[in-house]
């Protein structure tokens, strides 16, 4: 990840670079292939998602065949916030 991307960012686009740099400095980078889960219904919140590639499926299931999807997401779009916001469990 870089400046650049974090500058695409609704949510970080106008942020002084110093700040952009320190959020840099915690950031990792993590590749999924589709169809990887990123994260679990409930699961404890750790961490913030930007997307810098690709698409991401906002869903959740509810048995074996039933599922429901809430968004797909793209490159500069934020995910999981709120769970590290209100210290609750993903949702």
């Amino acid at each position: 990840m870089s400046l650049e991307h974090l500058r695409k960012v609704p949510g970080f686009k106008d942020l002084p670079a110093r700040e952009l740099r320190r959020i840099l400095g915690i950031a990792k980078a993590r590749a999924f292939k589709s169809g990887d889960t990123i994260f679990n219904k409930a699961e404890a919140a750790k961490h913030v998602f930007v997307v810098t590639a690709g698409r991401v499926k906002i869903f959740s299931s509810s048995g074996a065949r039933k599922s429901k999807t809430y968004a797909y997401l793209g490159p500069g779009a934020i995910f999981g916030e709120m769970s590290v916001v209100d210290d609750e469990g993903r949702s």
